[in-house]
């Protein structure tokens, strides 16, 4: 009698199902069983879906929660809603789900080659490991699906919402993302050759060790995007907003075209050629928070960098003619090409200057303190109350140099032959026996002050050189942890509760906070404080590990 009941529901809400097409490639979508319109939801149809609904209409029909096995090949799904709807391993092939809404929807390994998806809503929806090649997904709605590992080959996502993504692992060969976006998602370890990301907005996203050969970013938004490790070959960046972005270690990356400063560059190859490098010249990088560490054989040509710290930045062979420089702080300069700069004020603290071209420089009061120059040019330069403390000057030429007041007592190897100063010779010759009588009577005094001078600007940059080292050590250290978080985040599985955990929240607060907080780090104690942070941070990390 039950039975019996139950068929005669099923046979009131589902009165005819005409039989399935015999093959999908035969019926038109819509042209199978008439559903449209219909709530097929558990409460609706006991009896559960047919097996075969390849080609059926289901437009607008209710499929809510349900557990769908039944193969949809080609079914027109147009506006359904599908909101929490499990499909494992269903076939969706050729399907239409236009505005269909999935949200919440478990897809996995879904089937969904040439479907088309354009303005569907897949929030928070599950499509791991899914086939959606030669999809049509222009328009969806997709934040915080997870679609990694999935298959995108030839699909059309332009202008879709994917904000916030794991995509990480999927393969999207040749797919149109134009003006998608992709804030804060996870693409790492992904395939996008010739993929097209025109004006899709990538900020903050993990691209890191992904395939790139190839790619379209022109116009894209890549502000604070990580691209470590990544093989960039061929890919253009015309337009693209680069700033902060990390791009370490990535390979063939040409940045032509793009604008904004990275935070971090590929290192250059030994031996590059002057004005190889990165592209800056006639920037004005004074607002700059942070230059990348490495810029050598980088083409700064009448860049303005007035009060700029470059103290920790490679500069070696890069091209820094008539730039605007006054009272910032150098370091790495050898073989540079700094003719006609304007270096006011600037500061040279244990600096390497070897081989470096100065000439025609204005480095009026500036500081060259335990500097490395020797074969430096600084002929025509003006030097005017230039101080060279401890200074490596052997080589070095200041043919024509205004010395006018500079400062070399200090310094080893000078040869100021051809130098020239404000006072005429007969003034030399009476300022010098003045001023050695002067010295008869003062000599302990000029000698304790030179000697207390030098020793506290000796002790300044022991300490300053330090300083440098150790924050580097510490964002060594930085970046390691970063890799350790990384390689724990994937070991543990899409639920584990750990992620939940205080441990979890004090090692992605420590890591964050040690890395925003090391480029500040201006004295010891902060350096301490930022190492403190890390060795939390460690200490969470491993109890997570242990179990505990």
């Amino acid at each position: 009698m039950r039975l019996a009941a139950v068929a005669c529901l099923v046979a009131l809400v589902l009165p005819v199902l005409p039989a399935a097409p015999a093959a999908a490639a035969a019926c038109e979508p819509g042209s199978g069983p008439k559903l449209k319109g219909r709530d097929l939801t558990e409460a609706a149809l006991p009896g559960g879906l047919p097996a075969d609904l390849t080609c059926a209409d289901l437009r607008g029909a209710r499929l809510d929660g349900l557990m769908v096995t039944s193969r949809l090949t080609r079914a027109d799904l147009r506006g359904a809603s599908l909101r929490g709807t499990r499909l494992h391993n269903t076939r969706l092939d050729g399907a239409d789900l236009r505005r269909a809404d999935l949200s919440e929807a478990r897809l996995p390994n879904v089937d969904a080659r040439g479907a088309d998806l354009s303005g569907a809503v897949l929030e928070d929806a599950e499509l791991q490991y899914a086939r959606l090649e030669r999809a049509n997904l222009t328009g969806v709605r997709a934040a915080r699906a997870k679609l990694y590992y999935a298959q995108l080959d030839g699909a059309r996502l332009a202008g879709a919402d994917l904000t916030g993504v794991p995509l990480y692992g999927a393969d999207a060969r040749g797919a149109d993302l134009t003006g998608a976006k992709l804030a804060d998602a996870a693409l790492y370890q992904g395939v996008f050759v010739r993929t097209v990301f025109k004006d899709a907005d990538l900020s903050r996203t993990r691209l890191d060790s992904a395939t790139l050969t190839g790619t379209v970013f022109d116009g894209a938004k890549l502000a604070e995007t990580r691209m470590d490790g990544s093989d960039a070959t061929g890919a253009t960046f015309t337009g693209a907003d680069v700033t902060r972005a990390e791009l370490r270690d990535s390979r063939g990356l040409d940045l032509k075209g793009a604008k904004g400063v990275p935070r971090s560059l590929p290192a250059m190859p030994d031996g590059c050629a002057p004005g190889s490098g990165q592209k800056y010249a006639g920037w004005d990088l004074t607002s700059v928070s942070e230059l990348p560490r490495d810029l050598r054989c980088a083409d700064l040509t009448g860049a303005r960098l007035d009060g700029v710290d470059l103290g920790s930045v490679r500069l070696d062979r890069a091209v820094l003619r008539g730039v605007s420089a006054r009272g910032a702080t150098f370091r790495e300069l050898r073989g540079a090409d700094l003719r006609d700069a304007r270096l006011a004020g600037a500061s040279f603290t244990s600096g390497d200057l070897r081989d470096a071209r100065l000439e025609g420089a204005d480095l009026s009061r500036a500081t060259l303190t335990s500097v490395r120059a020797q074969d430096a040019r600084f002929d025509r330069a003006t030097l005017r109350e230039a101080e060279f403390v401890s200074a490596e000057l052997s080589g070095a030429g200041f043919a024509d140099a205004d010395v006018t007041d500079a400062d070399f007592l200090s310094a080893k190897g000078a040869d100021l032959s051809g130098s020239r100063s404000d006072l005429s010779p007969g003034w030399v010759v009476l300022w010098g026996v003045l001023a050695f009588l002067a010295a008869l009577v003062l000599l302990g005094v000029v000698r304790s002050a030179r000697a207390a001078r030098r020793r506290r600007a000796e002790a300044t940059a022991r300490a300053a050189v330090s300083l440098a080292d150790g924050v580097a050590m510490a964002q060594e250290a930085i970046v390691l942890l970063g890799e350790e978080i990384d390689a724990f985040d994937q070991s543990m599985d899409p639920g584990d509760d750990r992620r939940a955990s205080a441990d979890w929240r004090r090692v992605l607060d420590a890591y964050d906070g040690a890395r925003h907080r090391i480029d500040a780090v201006e004295s010891t104690d902060e350096l301490d404080e930022v190492r403190a942070s890390l060795a939390a941070g460690r200490e969470s990390l491993a109890r997570l590990r242990s179990g505990g």
